[in-house]
């Protein structure tokens, strides 16, 4: 109940996201003209923001790991080794 609970907020958003890259992409097609210098700029625009997007997680996960550490070093480590774990490939 509680995963049914956030999905459509997280569906809204897609859609929210979807319709901004489209408008965005939109703008650059009325400069060239061609269909394929549009999907090119969507899919510059869409990396550009995935790489933004995940620079943007690793400073607010080092600023949260920052602040644990300065409360307690042993609860910091602990929550590193744990993030360690999960984000490595144990199948490779």
């Amino acid at each position: 109940m509680q995963g049914q609970q956030f999905r459509r907020p997280f569906i809204k958003t897609a859609y929210i996201l979807l319709a901004a890259v489209i408008i965005i992409g939109s703008m650059g097609l009325a400069n060239s003209g061609y269909a394929i210098a549009f999907i090119a700029q969507l899919i510059l625009f869409t990396v550009g923001l995935a790489v933004g997007l995940a620079f943007t997680i690793a400073v607010m996960v080092g600023i949260f790991f920052t602040a644990v550490s300065m409360n307690d070093k042993e609860t910091a480590a602990e929550l590193w080794g744990v993030l360690k774990n999960r984000c490595t490939c144990s199948s490779c």
